[in-house]
């Protein structure tokens, strides 16, 4: 990684940072071989207070008037504000378009094949249909199984919110 990128990355923190009280973050500065470093000491749940400090952000910036916007921008930065936005944009076209891993919670987003998935995170293989874990030794005995309730489903259409897509009868 370049020293510019070091840089921004480190810019973000410390903007992102600055989104919170003072106590809930401790910043220590020290010096070696020339450099400065900057060490964040972030609390267990950092990501569930990014998660809910970007909602508020966003929000509050998308109801603020143009004064309120650019106090916004000057207090947070203007990456920071895009970061907000970008974020929640992609949290909820994940949760209209994606389904998670039952095991590990990856989004994962079926744009058609078989109804036998398997997470790109974990590597688990799961019915897309009811979202149950498979076999590893035998994926596909969910589907051919009578008294699984996917039986003879591993082509049929399913889309995000469960909706199953009948095949038509052929004439």
């Amino acid at each position: 990684m370049s020293s510019e990128d070091r840089e921004a990355q480190e810019d973000e923190l410390l903007a992102l940072a600055s989104i919170y009280d003072g106590d809930e973050f401790r910043k220590a500065e020290s010096v070696q071989g020339g450099e400065t470093r900057i060490y964040l000491d972030l609390p267990q749940n950092f990501k569930i207070f990014v998660s809910e400090k970007l909602i508020d952000l966003r929000n509050e910036y998308l109801q603020a008037d143009e004064t309120n916007k650019r106090f916004l921008e000057q207090r947070y930065g203007k990456r920071v504000i895009q970061k907000a936005l970008e974020e929640m944009e992609s949290k909820e076209w994940l949760e209209k378009n994606s389904k998670s891993c039952p095991c590990c919670g990856t989004p994962i987003e079926k744009l058609d094949g078989c109804n036998k998935m398997t997470c790109t995170g974990c590597m688990q293989y799961f019915c897309w249909i009811c979202m149950g874990s498979l076999s590893r030794a035998n994926p596909y005995k969910h589907f051919t199984d009578p008294a699984s309730p996917c039986f003879n489903r591993l082509f049929h259409a399913v889309d995000v919110n469960g909706e199953v897509w009948e095949d038509e009868a052929e004439d």
